[in-house]
């Protein structure tokens, strides 16, 4: 179902570009065979003014694209400009034009246009001046144009199919990975409220198996029924987080960052003492960001809490915060299993978890810190980057331009 909707998604990709491009395309094209029609109309009634009422005598200036035929009033008549055609035909072309007067007609497969006008020689007499313009090799011209406009549309159509066609899975796959992830973080989530759901379910089954049970006698239920209500709480809380991020625009001020890392280093220290972890800060002074302090606090948090809960007992987490002329830089490294190079690239992904089970079951996580970070660092215009090495470290890194 999925691949026949993502089939149609790319068969209208295609034809909306192929169609956008067909007008441009058609547009640019009768432009260019009308700019030429017109000129080649302008040339010929031009031409033919010109002769009619202008000195331009075909003979003498070496025109052969046209006919100055003179009928005078006495009956008398002469042609200039007729070496292009047998005698027989050239007859045919004045009687022809002489019927026709002013317009078009064609004789033999030869094209021509005629006007006449009315003058008067220096013997006083009235004489009709006929102007019979060839176009035959105009029309041929102009037909020809035509003819490749349109061979040159249909081909151009074809290579453009083709292309929108190459790139229309690019086009379309940041879709389709929206509508996968969207599927996921469905299926997850139902995945992570099914358990909860289950337990809650449960143990409620087990309080009212007994009704006379007080709820002193019941606590260890209604807790564990608590405490499950609470985790869906958390889940939805940061279902809800994650999308106002990835939507919305986060106001932003100036604030001390050393102050803020610093503060968030602090409230580890419980956290780190459990595990017995060294805490070991870098923190250079009086570097201010201009930001928003509440969500950058969060993300400092987040990857502190993810360096605690990854780091092996006894091990070390490094917090470093340094600034350059151009980027403010945090990370955060922690020792432990790291990360495996194949799981690396998930590591952001909604509800992805290294070891499920464990984090599940020891940090009731859901796999959605990370994604906040990230979706908190996109936000606020930063960067953030991984890097682990299996039984070492894992190193997260957070920049920030100045």
């Amino acid at each position: 179902m999925q691949e026949k909707i993502f089939k149609k998604l790319r068969s209208r990709f295609i034809l909306a570009c192929v169609a956008t491009a067909g007008a441009f395309l058609l547009i640019v094209f009768c432009v260019v065979f009308g700019v030429v029609y017109s000129d080649n109309q302008n040339q010929i009634y031009s031409t033919i003014d010109n002769a009619l009422y202008g000195k331009d005598e075909p003979g003498f200036q070496g025109r052969t694209d046209y006919i100055k035929y003179t009928v005078r009033e006495d009956g008398f008549s002469f042609a200039v400009g007729s070496d292009r055609y047998e005698t027989e035909l050239f007859s045919t072309i004045l009687d022809k034009a002489v019927e026709t007067q002013k317009g078009k007609f064609s004789v033999s497969g030869f094209q021509f246009v005629v006007d006449n006008a009315q003058t008067v020689d220096m013997f006083g007499q009235n004489n009709t001046v006929y102007i019979i313009y060839d176009v035959t090799i105009l029309n041929d011209n102009t037909l020809t144009l035509g003819l490749t406009l349109g061979i040159s549309y249909v081909a151009s159509l074809g290579i453009i199919t083709v292309i929108a066609w190459l790139f229309s899975k690019s086009a379309v796959q940041p879709v389709e990975e929206a509508f996968v992830k969207q599927k996921e973080l469905v299926a997850n989530a139902s995945h992570e409220l099914k358990t909860p759901l289950t337990i809650i379910s449960t143990n409620l089954s087990v309080v009212q198996s007994d009704k006379t049970k007080t709820v002193k006698e019941n606590e260890k239920w209604l807790d564990n029924i608590n405490l499950y209500v609470n985790r869906m709480d958390s889940l939805i809380l940061d279902m809800l987080e994650l999308s106002k991020l990835e939507n919305a625009e986060l106001s932003k001020e100036i604030f001390d960052f050393s102050q803020l890392v610093k503060r968030a280093g602090l409230s580890m220290d419980a956290a780190c003492y459990e595990k017995n972890i060294n805490l070991n800060t870098v923190i250079a002074p009086d570097i201010t960001l201009f930001s928003n302090p509440k969500q950058i606090e969060r993300l400092v948090l987040i990857l502190l809490d993810n360096a605690v809960k990854y780091t092996n007992h006894g091990g070390n987490i490094d917090l470093v915060l340094t600034a350059t002329n151009k980027k403010i830089a945090l990370s955060v490294k922690n020792t432990g299993d790291g990360i495996p190079k194949e799981k690396i690239d998930k590591i952001f992904d909604r509800f992805y978890r290294t070891n499920a089970a464990r984090t599940s079951d020891e940090n009731h996580s859901f796999g959605l810190g990370l994604a906040i970070a990230k979706a908190i660092t996109d936000n606020l215009g930063g960067k953030i980057s991984v890097e682990s090495e299996e039984q070492k470290f894992t190193l997260f890194t957070v920049t920030f331009p100045v």
